[in-house]
């Protein structure tokens, strides 16, 4: 099971009056006390003329040391994790917040003495997004990896320091986590694409088998789809705190992360190579295709299980997790349904704690591939990811 954050549990805050478009992050990570120390360049678009009212949220763990703009100091108040500030704008501008504090423990975020993972939701100012380009200058120990959305343009070690500059320039939705520590890097390069392999030491053997998955999965899905459009993607071994139980990988733009657990071949549904058709087919929906939170079940979960079964049916991989009457949530969906305790797919919630909606929303696109045929369905499939590229898609979209 796996889960998609869209939004990063932000707040809707002051939804019309302005969007952030890039971050231009300096972060320093200090692992020994679980500290980090931040500049963060927002560029800030009005949507207004008038004054504008900016309300940002930002942990109240964290302490303001100063916030500029056009490089005067600008007041702010702040009430709990609410900073508000009052600026006449009319053009976008950037306004530069300096911060500083423990990482608050979380689902999402921790930082210990060889691994530090870090969600944009715990770490950085939130507000109303439209990314367009985000820039991360990332200071940690010496010998630590650091991955990031986007590429890497520099590296340098100075002294027991290592400091990563990673730069995207494509829309996205969210930053999903930046994950620093100690890993064992494999990488294989395929079509201008170069696909990666971050694992703990005592799971190393899985890295070719993880890189050759990837590369047969996103040649099938660019043909059903349409092209892969980032130049990179990254697999993340990570701790299995993370995100609770029930989750056992989470994609962001060009990374997806995998519990230790997954590492496990004796668990056939539930190992990384099983799951990683389903993560893989994230980079498209909701992370290319993008949609409201309120359709995640079908346009997003439930589409890339069904696209998963896909791959597996027509690779002759199929198993038992690739079959709908074998899945191993199908008696907890029909016994959900049975108690009278089944709800609909479209709405807000954490599908964490509702895994049978992933099965119920693969139903949905297996009953259209029923009435509409193969062919149909394929170009359904391929019109809806082409015509809902890089904007905000409903289930309307979808019937259309």
């Amino acid at each position: 099971i796996s889960i998609i954050f869209l939004i990063g549990c932000i707040h809707n805050l002051s939804a019309t009056s302005y969007e952030i478009l890039s971050y231009k992050v300096s972060l320093k990570i200090f692992p020994s006390e679980k500290y980090i120390c931040v500049s963060d360049t927002i560029c800030i678009m009005p949507c207004s003329n008038d004054k504008s009212n900016i309300a940002l949220s930002l942990n109240p763990m964290f302490q303001i040391h100063s916030v500029y703009v056009a490089g005067k100091n600008v007041e702010f108040l702040r009430k709990n994790e609410i900073v508000s500030l009052s600026i006449k704008h009319q053009k976008k501008f950037d306004l530069i917040i300096n911060y500083s504090g423990k990482v608050p423990a979380s689902d999402f975020s921790s930082i210990s003495d060889s691994l530090a993972l870090l969600h944009e939701s715990t770490i950085f100012p939130k507000g109303t997004k439209s990314y367009e380009f985000c820039r991360f200058s990332i200071q940690v120990p010496a010998h630590w990896e650091v991955i990031t959305i986007g590429n890497i343009v520099e590296k340098k070690i100075v002294a027991d320091t290592t400091v990563i500059v990673s730069e995207i320039n494509q829309k996205v939705q969210t930053l999903g986590w930046i994950c620093c520590g100690k890993y064992y890097y494999n990488s294989i390069e395929t079509n201008n694409l170069k696909l990666e392999t971050y694992l703990f030491e005592k799971d190393t053997s899985y890295s070719q088998e993880i890189l050759t998955n990837l590369n047969e999965v996103l040649n099938f899905y660019k043909l059903i789809l349409n092209p892969y459009r980032f130049n990179k993607l990254s697999i993340i071994e990570v701790n299995d705190w993370l995100a609770g139980k029930t989750v056992l990988a989470a994609a962001f733009p060009s990374v997806i992360l995998v519990k230790q657990r997954a590492f496990q071949k004796e668990d056939m549904f539930n190992n990384v190579l099983t799951i990683l058709p389903h993560e893989i087919a994230h980079q498209w929906f909701p992370l290319s295709v993008f949609i409201e939170e309120e359709y995640a079940a079908v346009l997003s979960e439930g589409l890339c299980e069904f696209i998963s079964i896909l791959y597996g049916e027509k690779t002759a991989k199929i198993g038992a997790r690739d079959s709908l009457n074998k899945h191993p949530l199908m008696r907890s969906l029909i016994l959900r349904e049975l108690k009278g305790k089944d709800i609909p797919l479209r709405q807000k919630t954490d599908l964490r704690y509702l895994p049978t909606h992933y099965l119920k929303g693969a139903y949905v696109h297996n009953m259209l591939r029923y009435v509409m045929g193969d062919s149909g369905f394929f170009n359904l499939l391929n019109l809806y990811t082409q015509n809902g590229s890089l904007r905000i898609n409903t289930i309307d979209d979808y019937q259309q």
